[in-house]
């Protein structure tokens, strides 16, 4: 596991009440514009995360319906997970999809990196066009898996639901399914633009 400092903390009367292996919480006080004074919290987690939207040859969207030991129910997600200690996001989400969904190969490029609002952290989204089944998947010891794939305008409603993980996308996936531009854009990164489109 990459073990990631947290970013340096930016006001000078921040101080950490909390720190584990995955997060850090900080608290601080703050002058309000009346005059007043409030107590403040931020929580940061510190490692990176990589997560990939996988396309496979046929055109269709890799996801993952997955349940936890801790989780009080199960959830979709893209294949991905942690930034191991020695990896590049790159490489991490490349090995996610082997281990998760037993997919490899395609041609990869970032599409975006997201930084959270209310939690600090940092998650590469990588797109991967033409991925095929190399074998079974391998997942971890606390992982229960199910790997589904389905088209790209299934996939974009399942984003918009609750029960889909990375909430973090759904700003991104609400302007595709109702801009026709976004829309066309996002296909022809996936590798699917049809001849209108183009």
């Amino acid at each position: 596991m990459k073990s990631l400092s947290c970013k340096p903390l930016p006001r000078r009367n921040e101080r950490i009440v909390y720190k584990g292996e995955r997060y850090r919480v900080t608290t601080w006080e703050q002058q309000m514009y009346d005059g007043t004074w409030q107590t403040f919290e931020r929580v940061a987690v510190c490692l990176e995360s990589a997560r990939v939207i996988a396309v496979t040859e046929d055109g269709d969207i890799v996801v993952i319906r997955q349940h936890q030991p801790h989780w009080t129910r199960s959830i979709w997600s893209l294949p991905g997970g942690l930034v191991d200690k020695g990896e590049t996001p790159l490489m991490a989400a490349q090995r996610e999809l082997r281990e998760e969904a037993g997919y490899a190969g395609g041609k990869w490029h970032q599409w975006k990196v997201i930084h959270g609002r209310h939690i600090d952290y940092t998650s590469t989204v990588f797109i991967a066009c033409g991925v095929r089944v190399i074998g079974a998947p391998t997942p971890d010891a606390g992982e229960e898996l199910e790997v589904h794939t389905m088209p790209v305008d299934a996939f974009l409603r399942l984003v918009a639901q609750d029960d889909f993980r990375h909430d973090d996308m759904a700003r991104d996936v609400l302007r595709m399914m109702y801009d026709s531009a976004e829309h066309n854009t996002f296909l022809a990164m996936l590798g699917l633009a049809t001849d209108d489109a183009q």
